[in-house]
């Protein structure tokens, strides 16, 4: 959740956004690297501007990695798609690696805080599980599961039932 903003010198809750940004991104590569890949899972920009989303394309280009995105509550499908896809920054929904499917689900509700997987996301799941043979990774920005924090339980799936369905059948 970067929540990058069209300014570059906006905060949110008391924090420069693309500052924290940086420094979150500075640490990973020098303590931890090398990566892959990067997955961004929802709440890109916080403005859903234009200008939001080439900062956030251009800041992940520094990175030289292909960079996989999903849309959260505060994402802009519309922008999103238009803005993204250069630099090597992508909204793609089926990603194969030597190694690895990864699942990327839109469980965004315009305009609502909270998420919900339709039908043609838990489609899309079901059918991409039933046919993969490698380990799969399932991701989406809205939890499943409460996770003990009074605000982001607040907008957890609301139909995480239909998800565990889904993903039961599957080792």
């Amino acid at each position: 959740d970067t929540h990058l903003f069209s300014d570059p010198s906006r905060t949110l809750l008391g924090v420069n956004t693309l500052t924290s940004m940086r420094q979150v991104l500075d640490m990973a590569t020098t303590q931890s690297g090398p990566f892959d890949l990067v997955l961004a899972t929802g709440d890109l920009v916080h403005d859903a501007t234009a200008k939001g989303y080439r900062l956030f394309t251009r800041e992940m280009a520094r990175l030289k990695l292909p960079v996989y995105c999903l849309p959260g509550n505060h994402d802009e499908r519309i922008a999103m798609s238009r803005y993204l896809g250069q630099q090597g920054v992508t909204w793609d929904r089926l990603i194969e690696t030597a190694a690895w499917r990864l699942l990327m689900l839109d469980s965004t509700i315009p305009g609502e805080e909270g998420g919900h997987l339709d039908d043609k996301e838990l489609a899309f799941l079901r059918e991409s599980l039933a046919e993969s043979k490698k380990p799969t990774l399932v991701c989406m920005h809205h939890h499943p599961k409460p996770v003990a924090s009074e605000w982001l339980d607040t907008m957890v799936l609301d139909n995480a039932e239909e998800f565990f369905a889904c993903i039961e059948p599957h080792s």
